[in-house]
């Protein structure tokens, strides 16, 4: 796994898209193995675990999602997570919930990020854009989202 900070900095040949693309997401005990408890680790795992099958099981019949990416939809508490902890579990949330919608084959995920400093959106745009060269990004409905929210289009040849 490579911090968010860092993979901003890299320079990747198109060449090397495919081999990147196909990297692994961390699990949550990864990122939060330094930061709090091993019960609190368990918690964490555990809440993801559920929010997986959930939406594994309501993505199967539609063509499009809306994942909430603020820390209270994501696990129950936030105690003891320092703020690059938390960016990383969002953004690991964010990749999960993508690949689920590419498996499932959705047309179109809104992730609601919130309007905040710009940090998340920021590394949602990076990573499509990066790792996802069938996948394109755009603001989300204002009238619906405000402007807290992302579109993330998932074309035809991602289902391959």
């Amino acid at each position: 796994f490579v911090p968010s900070d860092i993979l901003n900095l890299l320079v990747v040949p198109s060449s090397a898209k495919a081999a990147i693309s196909a990297y692994s997401v961390p699990s949550v005990l990864e990122i939060v193995q330094q930061d709090v408890s091993p019960e609190h680790k368990k918690r964490l795992e555990n809440d993801f675990k559920t929010k997986y099958k959930e939406a594994n099981d309501r993505a199967s019949d539609r063509s499009d999602m809306e994942i909430d990416l603020h820390m209270h939809a994501i696990v129950d508490s936030q105690v003891g997570l320092d703020p690059t902890t938390m960016l990383e579990l969002q953004l690991s949330h964010f990749e999960r919930m993508l690949q689920i919608g590419i498996r499932q084959r959705m047309k179109k995920l809104v992730f609601i990020h919130g309007i905040g400093q710009g940090v998340l959106r920021h590394q949602i745009w990076s990573r499509v854009d990066s790792y996802y060269p069938d996948c394109s990004c755009r603001s989300a409905d204002p009238r619906e989202y405000g402007s807290g929210a992302t579109e993330v289009w998932i074309g035809e040849r991602a289902f391959r």
